[in-house]
């Protein structure tokens, strides 16, 4: 396509995001805990289970889904955005390949130690809201 209309790098990247189809993965994360993105040539006999996700570079426009160093998928350009989105939402993340498809997990976290889960209220609950704020002398 670049070739016949002599597009440019961010004409065609424009483009991409005008045909897309938003997905909108940050939120269903947030909602679910867990998104799943179909992939693109996915290598045969590539079994279910841990996978990295590696970002576009200048020799690799592509987001590359990996296992031990090696390519074994690839995520659809038109699905490039809402991934990158995801990665850069700052969501803690685990990705695994289950049927051909990225599947995301965001990992819990607790609000608080451990020790305080059987807390039926925050720990600072009830505390004025003063009071880590340092006091000043007269």
């Amino acid at each position: 396509m670049r070739a016949q209309y002599e597009a440019g790098e961010y004409e065609v990247l424009d483009l991409l995001d005008y045909v897309r189809t938003p997905a909108d993965l940050i939120n269903r994360l947030v909602d679910d805990r867990a998104v799943t993105t179909p992939l693109t040539r996915l290598v045969l006999g590539t079994s279910d289970g841990p996978v990295d996700v590696a970002r576009p570079s200048r020799s690799n426009p592509t987001i590359r889904i990996g296992r031990d160093r090696r390519r074994v998928a690839t995520v659809p350009a038109d699905r490039h955005l809402d991934v990158l989105a995801m990665l850069d939402s700052g969501l803690e993340l685990d990705h695994r390949l289950q049927s051909g498809q990225l599947v995301t997990v965001r990992r819990s976290r607790q609000p608080w130690p451990s020790s305080q889960l059987g807390v039926s209220r925050h720990p600072l609950a009830g505390k004025r809201p003063g009071h880590l704020l340092p006091r000043c002398s007269r």
